[in-house]
C-alpha cells in the first residue's frame, strides 16, 4: 500500500483536468556506460570524460536526445534485466518484488545457492504497475518490444496482464530467435520458442527487429495523437542484446575497426546467422 500512496502521490499533477503529458520510457538492452558516442563516465571534478569507446560508437540519436536533456551519470541498477524491468514498471527494488534474477521462460533459474524468496513467476495481475496506475487514469497504455517479466505461461509473460492495453513482441524470453525479417524473428530457424510474436507483417523482409518494432511503435503514437488520447509508451528494444546479429544499413561503420571478424557484429544476414 505504501508503494501506491507514493506512486498515487507522483501522478496527481499528471491526472490533472488540464494536464496529461504523455510518456515515452526508452529501454535499451545490455548496453554498457560506455556503449555509446555519449560520454557517461566522469573525471574527478564531475565533468564528462570520452574514452575510447565513446569513438568506437556511432549513436547520432542517443547524442542528440542527451543534448536537448538531461544525462545522469550516477545511478543505481540491477546488472540483470527482469529484475530491472519489474522495478521499473512496480517502483519496487529486487528484494521487494522478488525477481532477484534474470527469469528463464522455461525452468526456474532459481540455482542451488538462490535466495530462499527467489520469485521465478515474475510480475502478477494483483500487483500495481506503472502501466496500471496510468491507465486508470486515462492513458493508452502501449508496450512495444522485449518484456520478459515472466516464465511461459505466467501472468507476467503477456505485458496485457500488468496494466498495457497493447502489447507488439513482449513475451517471456529476453532473447529474441533473430533479428532478421528474412527469418521471420525466429520463426525459421531452430530457436522458434524465441521468435518474436506479432511482427507477421514483417515475415520475409529486410526489416531489421529494432526498425519493425520502431515501425510499431510509431503507428501507435500517431494512433493516439489523432485519437486525441494521452498514452504511456514503454518501447523496451531487444537490442543490443544476444544473439549479436548487425543491421546492414549500419554494418559498415564498422569494418574498418581492426578487430578480428568474430568479434564483430556480423556483417551481413547468413542461414547459419539466422538459426
Amino acid at each position: 500500500m505504501k508503494n501506491l500512496l507514493i506512486l498515487a502521490g507522483l501522478l496527481l499533477p499528471v491526472f490533472g483536468e488540464t494536464v496529461k503529458p504523455n510518456i515515452m520510457v526508452f529501454l535499451v538492452d545490455d548496453m554498457g556506460v560506455m556503449d555509446t558516442s555519449v560520454a557517461f563516465m566522469t573525471d574527478s571534478k564531475g565533468k564528462a570524460k570520452r574514452y575510447p569507446l565513446n569513438d568506437y560508437y556511432r549513436t547520432p540519436s542517443m547524442a542528440r536526445l542527451a543534448k536537448q536533456g538531461v544525462r545522469f551519470n550516477q545511478f543505481y541498477a540491477m546488472s540483470v534485466c527482469s529484475p530491472s524491468r519489474i522495478s521499473i514498471l512496480t517502483g519496487q527494488n529486487a528484494a521487494r518484488h522478488g525477481a532477484t534474477n534474470w527469469i528463464n521462460p522455461s525452468n526456474d533459474n532459481r540455482g542451488k545457492f538462490g535466495p530462499p524468496k527467489w520469485d521465478w513467476k515474475g510480475m502478477e495481475k494483483s500487483e500495481v504497475s506503472l502501466a496500471g496506475v496510468l491507465s486508470k487514469g486515462g492513458y493508452r497504455t502501449i508496450h512495444v518490444g522485449k518484456a520478459h517479466l515472466g516464465p511461459t505461461g505466467s501472468e507476467g509473460s503477456d505485458p496485457l496482464n500488468v496494466g498495457f492495453e497493447e502489447n507488439v513482441g513482449g513475451a517471456a524470453f529476453g532473447a529474441p530467435g533473430s533479428y532478421y525479417g528474412e527469418a521471420d524473428y525466429g520463426n525459421k530457424g531452430k530457436r522458434k520458442s524465441h521468435a518474436v510474436p506479432h511482427l507477421e507483417e514483417y515475415h520475409g523482409t529486410e526489416t531489421f527487429l529494432t526498425e519493425a518494432l520502431t515501425l510499431e511503435a510509431k503507428k501507435r503514437v500517431a494512433q493516439s495523437v489523432k485519437d486525441g488520447k494521452p498514452f504511456f509508451l514503454h518501447f523496451a528494444h531487444y537490442a543490443v542484446h544476444a544473439p549479436f546479429h548487425s543491421d546492414p544499413r549500419f554494418a559498415k561503420n564498422y569494418e574498418d575497426s581492426g578487430k578480428p571478424r568474430n568479434c564483430l557484429l556480423y556483417t551481413s544476414p547468413s542461414p547459419r546467422d539466422r538459426g
